[in-house]
């Protein structure tokens, strides 16, 4: 039996302003009640994955405190493994990438112990992937790299810097970067299979080829120099990408809508995530909700419509919010009103208190304000 072990890179997650000063971007709430981080995880879990690596590029603490020891997103703790990689001993900023963070781990030999194949994957890109009949495709191919792409129409608003590929009889090529000049091509989605030797062969070779190349432009870099053919695996699913805070917000509220969100959260694919064991949202009687993702523990004796409540949120009676995201334990008092507005957790908005953005333009309130 081949036996296959995975990674989440989250090297290439972009910044998200005020939500990732203090916190990795794996970890950020998404929908309530999710991490960023959860959809890859729950990708590899559903497609039978058990031995997973997390490749962190700061906080963390942000992303063990979110993901413990796995359980929750079913990962087997007596014969599968959930290990998060951070290099603490990373002296030089330029060559602080994933390559070094891999090979300055030992967690890491714990993953890849007996693998044949390797899947690389990013948390940006939210998707409902099943590697598992693309690694059944890359065995057939005995190519060494099966890279995984989506064909957009939208890639001169979406996808900035992302690699794109030429593509011909299942066989891919690297071409430039997305400069947002063209609309449509076929864009790399930084998903990866790799033959184990292969990947062995980047940790060896990464030193003497260069230090500041990150796992992506070492693929590139080493299937160009040794003109290897690339397998091509074409991605027919919805994805939704998570590239700025812009791109978040907007994306938050396209899933408000049911027929967009069964695109990225279908039956019989669940979205694991940790559990917090708060008690189901309560409603008061004067309680008037609309079109809104309420999680557990929250506390709603006002108006709420068109937001994204995390958990342990109180709006409190007379208080209003509409178009809004609020994150965990953050009180609204009584009369307050948000709208157009993200604020953090843990923060609080006095009585009778009005904010307001705009649709373009959101109000966004740090983690522990109180206004």
């Amino acid at each position: 039996m081949r036996k296959i072990c995975g990674f989440v890179n989250l090297f290439n997650s972009p910044e998200l302003g005020p939500l990732t000063e203090k916190r990795n971007f794996g970890s950020v709430t998404f929908l309530g009640r999710y991490g960023l981080i959860d959809f890859t995880l729950s990708n590899f879990t559903n497609s039978g994955i058990n031995r997973v690596g997390i490749i962190v590029n700061k906080f963390p603490n942000s992303i063990r405190s979110h993901v413990q020891n796995g359980s929750a997103f079913t990962i087997n703790t007596k014969t599968g493994y959930l290990g998060v990689l951070y290099n603490e001993q990373h002296e030089r900023k330029d060559t602080h990438n994933d390559v070094t963070t891999i090979k300055a781990t030992r967690t890491h030999y714990d993953i890849v112990e007996d693998s044949d194949y390797v899947v690389i994957a990013p948390a940006h890109l939210l998707m409902c992937m099943d590697f598992y009949p693309i690694i059944r495709e890359h065995i057939a191919s005995e190519k060494d790299v099966t890279v995984v792409y989506e064909h957009r129409f939208d890639l001169d608003k979406e996808f900035k810097g992302a690699n794109l590929l030429s593509v011909g009889n299942k066989k891919a090529k690297f071409l430039k970067k997305n400069d947002q000049k063209e609309k449509e091509g076929f864009v790399c989605l930084d998903t990866y299979i790799l033959s184990r030797h292969f990947f062995d062969e980047i940790l060896e070779e990464h030193v003497n080829i260069n230090e500041k190349y990150g796992l992506n432009d070492m693929i590139k870099f080493m299937v160009n120099k040794s003109k290897k053919e690339m397998n091509a695996h074409e991605y027919n699913g919805f994805v939704l990408p998570v590239t700025s805070l812009d791109n978040y917000i907007k994306g938050s509220f396209f899933l408000l809508s049911y027929l967009n969100r069964i695109k990225l959260i279908k039956d019989g694919w669940p979205i694991y995530t940790a559990t917090h064991n708060t008690p189901p949202a309560r409603y008061g009687p004067k309680a008037n909700v609309k079109n809104s993702f309420i999680a557990n523990g929250s506390i709603i004796n006002g108006t709420v419509e068109n937001s994204i409540l995390s958990r342990e949120v109180i709006v409190s009676q007379g208080a209003s919010v509409k178009n809004s995201i609020v994150f965990t334990k953050t009180e609204i008092a009584k009369g307050a009103s948000l709208n157009f507005v993200l604020t953090d957790k843990t923060a609080y908005i006095g009585e009778k208190a009005s904010i307001s953005g705009t649709k373009k333009e959101y109000f966004i309130i740090k983690q522990g304000a109180k206004i």
